[in-house]
């Protein structure tokens, strides 16, 4: 049997944190191997207390894929970082899942649907409604004809935000910060 893909995640608090738990749990049941995590600040107890044992924490993108060469890459940074970062994981020919907003402009998502293209790698945007277990349910009632039949798909959603989401860091819910694109929330 092979040896299960390497995976790292880039960031390690606010919502990369629940991919560093799901990569720790991947690795406990065989299917990858949770080589590392990066971030520039340094990481809370919590999330080194995630690492198997031989995995790494690291100060640098760059360095994270020098040192463990991951085959796949998980990428929840602020989002004006995504374009930079998911640009070298990319280049280091990592598949890349990368968090939402994937990218702030037409440009961002030229220049990695490229370097895709070029590597090879797959790019995928991570969307927590895609791991919902209600849709293969809805496909299926769809598929055996309990619905009746499907004229028209609609959708509304109302996402709660609480002050304590908008103090969570200095970009949150802004579309620009310091002169730079950010669109959160």
């Amino acid at each position: 049997m092979a040896d299960p893909p390497r995976l790292a995640v880039v960031g390690t608090s606010g919502y990369a944190f629940s991919y560093l738990h799901r990569a720790r749990i991947l690795h406990d049941e065989g299917l990858v191997r949770f080589a590392g995590m990066a971030d520039i600040r340094p990481p809370s107890a919590a999330a080194i207390a995630l690492l198997p044992p031989g995995g790494t924490a690291h100060p640098s993108v760059d360095d994270l894929l020098r040192r463990c060469r991951p085959d796949i890459t998980v990428v929840a940074t602020p989002p004006h970082a995504h374009v930079q970062t998911g640009a070298a994981v990319l280049r280091a020919g990592s598949d890349l899942l990368l968090e939402t907003p994937p990218v702030l402009d037409l440009d961002g998502f030229t220049t990695l649907t490229r370097l895709a293209a070029e590597t090879g790698a797959a790019c995928q945007t991570g969307f927590q409604s895609f791991g919902s277990p209600v849709l293969p349910v809805l496909r299926a009632a769809i598929a055996a004809g309990k619905l009746g039949e499907v004229v028209g798909v609609g959708a509304a959603g109302a996402w709660i935000r609480t002050d304590a989401y908008y103090r969570r860091n200095p970009w949150a819910g802004r579309r620009w910060l310091d002169g730079e694109a950010v669109v959160d929330g």
